[in-house]
């Protein structure tokens, strides 16, 4: 049934109408074309490596820790997180770099790189082997659904 004014409400206040959720995503596209444009951009970095070797006490402690750093627990933040396994050959670690219009994707690989082996030393452990994969946030599709 095609949405109409019922008993004088206008169309757009009506909830469910098709026509309030075009008009809704016609204000909302309205708005963003308001929004100042920062000159940069946000990239979504994965940097993978492994642990220098361990001696038993930085086994020990890692392992104790080992449940605050499960993969389950792996979010894309500014801080990072650092995600392993219990077998302790690897890690993983996701984190948002911001750059701006010059910085090149050497430089937001170097700086999560950099954050990585921060957040590993944090640990009590050394790493090697980085290698960092990363996506510009303004480069994903995101396909939505046709809505009846």
């Amino acid at each position: 049934m095609p949405c109409r004014s019922v008993a004088g409400v206008p169309l757009r206040e009506l909830p469910g109408c098709r026509s309030n959720r075009l008009a809704r995503r016609s204000l909302v596209s309205r708005q963003s074309r308001r929004l100042p444009t920062v000159a940069g951009t946000t990239y979504q970095v994965i940097v993978r490596g492994r642990f220098a070797p361990l001696g038993d006490e930085q086994r020990a402690a890692l392992l104790a820790r080992a449940d605050e750093h499960d993969v389950y627990r792996a979010r894309f933040t500014e801080e990072g997180t650092v995600t392993y396994e219990r077998s302790l050959l690897g890690f993983t670690f996701r984190c948002l770099v911001p750059a701006t219009g010059e910085d090149g994707e050497a430089v937001v690989t170097g700086r999560a790189e950099a954050l990585a082996a921060a957040a590993v030393a944090a640990l009590g452990a050394g790493h090697r082997d980085l290698t960092s994969v990363s996506t510009d946030l303004a480069d994903i599709k995101v396909r939505r659904r046709a809505h009846p």
